[in-house]
């Protein structure tokens, strides 16, 4: 069901006009080649080589209309590893919670739905990896380092999509580190975990290394164009005199509200603060620690463009299946907010 609801919020966007970025990377794609002076050949763009993938696949299945289908299958993704996530952390009621948060995000005009960028297609990625992670370290079960790899290199792919998007990694480390600290986990094992996380993440990245030798101009563009261009970018936006980045800024903030973000994660920082409150524990560590990092990731990426806020949705998804778990009063509150969102 609400598989079915992802789709059906995604139908109307299939028919949509090609937006900049899309039509940037359709042409990026479209033209990649091997021995260029850049990354994909003789055409410049500051993405890692699964998106342009992706949009390559997507150029040779027809267009901007199989990029849009595969935005849909990509948002189904989303929907399904958001729920079973919030199984493990919620319940039944979490499940439900944490999917319908990301069926309604996963589609939001305001979250810039119509354009499918890098975040939307590394996102169910994110999502899915941190699904696996937290049924591997759940309270009750054997943790399992061969699953905790997968996690890590689901997570890890992500990270070829958007170069950004490592929270996946930091949201199960984060888990981990509590569950050993908490003692639930002897320390070597702990270690033992941490190493197979870490592995299954490294392995995408060694991929990538291993890519832009044999095939494109070697490791150092790779880094010079995903990484150091970042820097330098927002170092020349830092400089300029242009108020449009300011404009942006503060209609991102007003979309993180409006769109329950930061009403969601908020409600849970006061879920923590309250003494009989149920929510708490590593996961929720892990989801503010997360919902940390996606913020200064947004805020240094200097240009603040709302789709950047998708990056969120895994937070939002787990915070919404956490606060399932909390009080009558806070759960009521939360049930109200998570029917807006």
């Amino acid at each position: 069901m609400l598989v079915a609801a992802a789709v059906l919020l995604r139908l109307p966007l299939l028919g949509a006009p090609p937006r900049p970025d899309e039509a940037g990377y359709l042409l990026v794609a479209r033209h990649a080649h091997g021995g260029g002076p850049y990354l994909y050949g003789d055409l410049w763009v500051d993405r890692p080589p699964l998106l342009l993938a992706v949009f390559r696949l997507a150029d040779a299945l027809g267009g901007v209309l199989a990029l849009r289908l595969l935005a849909l299958v990509a948002g189904a993704v989303l929907v399904v590893a958001a729920a079973d996530a919030g199984r493990t952390v919620g319940g039944r009621r979490g499940s439900w919670w944490a999917g319908l948060v990301a069926v309604a995000l996963q589609a939001a005009p305001l979250l810039g739905a119509p354009e499918v960028d890098g975040e939307l297609l590394a996102v169910p990625l994110v999502m899915a990896g941190i699904a696996v992670g937290l049924r591997a370290l759940a309270p009750g079960r054997r943790s399992r380092a061969g699953h905790l790899a997968v996690a890590g290199l689901l997570a890890g792919t992500a990270l070829l999509v958007k170069q950004n998007l490592a929270d996946g990694l930091v949201l199960l480390g984060v888990v981990l580190v509590c569950r050993v600290v908490g003692r639930q986990v002897p320390l070597r094992r702990g270690a033992r975990l941490l190493a197979a996380l870490v592995g299954g993440g490294a392995a995408p990245l060694l991929a990538a290394v291993v890519w832009a030798q044999v095939w494109g101009p070697g490791p150092g563009r790779l880094w010079q164009d995903l990484v150091v261009f970042r820097s330098s970018s927002l170092a020349v936006l830092s400089a300029s005199t242009s108020t449009a980045p300011e404009e942006r800024a503060e209609r991102l903030l007003l979309v993180a509200v409006l769109t329950g973000v930061v009403p969601l994660l908020a409600l849970l920082l006061l879920s923590l603060a309250r003494r009989r409150s149920a929510v708490r524990g590593a996961v929720a560590a892990g989801v503010l620690a997360v919902a940390a990092e996606a913020t200064a990731s947004v805020v240094l990426g200097g240009s603040w463009w709302t789709h950047y806020l998708v990056e969120l949705v895994p937070a939002c998804a787990l915070a919404a299946a956490l606060l399932a778990t909390a009080g009558p009063w806070l759960r009521g509150a939360a049930g109200a907010l998570v029917a807006a969102v």
